[in-house]
């Protein structure tokens, strides 16, 4: 009797510390450290009491799991991040991260980092100065959040197997010139997931630009993408093809799909682009879907502009209101002439169904003409002859589609 209470206290003794041991290793993996660029003389130890005086000091002295706490001021830096932590601020508008000529602000290496509550900007606010906001490579479970990028050539740069979140950012570039490459998100072979953003005047606010097939999806949603110095040229929403083939694609031929629902595309030259390189069609390749759906568009020169993409692209219950020059659509039959004979490229399988058409509101049907082309090796389009599709069932009456973004 005397030994099985004896085994039952020391059964009870061991639990405490085992439970105590569990909380205090807890308390030691997440900690909050702080910078301040107003603690210019020290000491520095990421305290409160005394903070860093570098953003990059506190990331080198953390662990994965902290929080860097950054209070308002202005940041000179060009931060690197390789370990998993929350970079936050006091606030937004007060909290100033800038680089100078051809640098990254951020550059993240690192799986569940979250940024979030920044204002971004090229040192002295000289947009000349080519600065990229945001870079993340080969990093799962990043978190991009209420940000305010302001003249950074690239906002926010997606590549190499990341998946990311993207969401409640206002980016926002003031041209001096306009020079195309201006791109306020971009994605290159990545996973990644765009919603509530507010994007004006970026030459393409979001572009897509897939060079692989591995299982990926792109969900870009309730954008306000709005560019008030208008001009030809400019993209809202751009997907692009390039070599993909059956050598590209590995074991994966399936679990690639884009969906572009609840934006706002106004004032560019074309509203929603997607197109690929015609060159590396392969027929073994199961392409992926896009749906766009309850969009709203109002482009200057092409709501939408499909050239060769090889995939299944339903178009439903959009608002399409440009009063003229509202789609030019382009699905080439592609046939190259090659040494030892031809090589066909076909098609884009398009549905177009509902879609609420301004300069047709009274219509049973509308029909969107395209062109199809025919190409001699590199020298571009020999010839081309007209195409037609039918939206066969056209809505009455805009939908009620709200303006997205932020303020």
């Amino acid at each position: 009797m005397k030994k099985s209470i004896c085994l039952i206290v020391v059964i009870f003794l061991l639990s405490l510390s085992f439970t105590y041991g569990i909380v205090a290793n807890e308390s030691t993996l997440q900690k909050t450290i702080y910078v301040d660029d107003n603690n210019t003389e020290g000491p520095w130890d990421g305290t409160q009491e005394h903070p860093y005086q570098f953003i990059q000091d506190g990331i080198n002295n953390a662990s994965n799991g902290d929080t860097i706490y950054v209070f308002n001021g202005v940041y000179t830096e060009t931060i690197q991040i390789s370990k998993s932590l929350i970079l936050t601020s006091e606030n937004k508008n007060d909290t100033i991260l800038q680089a100078g000529y051809g640098e990254n602000i951020i550059f993240i290496h690192a799986d569940a980092v979250v940024i979030e509550s920044f204002t971004f900007r090229p040192t002295n606010n000289d947009s000349s100065f080519e600065v990229r906001a945001i870079v993340c490579e080969e990093s799962r479970d990043v978190i991009i959040r209420d940000n305010y990028i302001f003249n950074c050539r690239d906002g926010i740069k997606i590549k190499e197997e990341s998946y990311t979140e993207i969401y409640d950012n206002l980016i926002h570039y003031y041209p001096t010139e306009r020079n195309l490459r201006r791109i306020a998100i971009s994605c290159s072979e990545s996973s990644v997931n765009i919603s509530e953003n507010t994007i004006i005047d970026y030459h393409k606010p979001i572009n897509i630009r897939l060079n692989t097939f591995y299982p990926k999806s792109f969900h870009i949603d309730n954008n306000n993408l709005v560019i008030i110095s208008q001009f030809t040229g400019s993209r809202g929403i751009s997907i692009d093809y390039f070599n993909i083939n059956s050598d590209s694609i590995s074991d994966y031929d399936e679990g690639l799909y884009v969906n572009i629902t609840h934006n706002n595309i106004k004032g560019f030259g074309e509203g929603i682009t997607i197109a690929g390189d015609p060159s590396y069609y392969d027929s073994s390749v199961n392409y992926p879907s896009v749906f766009i759906s309850r969009n709203s568009i109002e482009s200057i020169e092409n709501d939408f502009f499909i050239a060769p993409s090889f995939s299944t692209i339903t178009i439903v219950e959009n608002n399409i209101l440009s009063d003229d020059n509202s789609w030019l659509y382009y699905n080439y039959f592609i046939l190259y002439i090659l040494f030892l004979g031809y090589r066909p490229v076909i098609k884009n399988d398009v549905i177009w169904d509902s879609n609420y058409w301004q300069k047709y509101d009274d219509s049973n049907s509308v029909t969107i003409p395209g062109k199809c082309g025919f190409i001699y090796q590199n020298l571009g389009v020999i010839f081309t002859v007209p195409i037609y599709f039918i939206d066969w069932n056209p809505a009455q009456e805009p939908y009620d589609i709200p303006a997205g973004g932020v303020e």
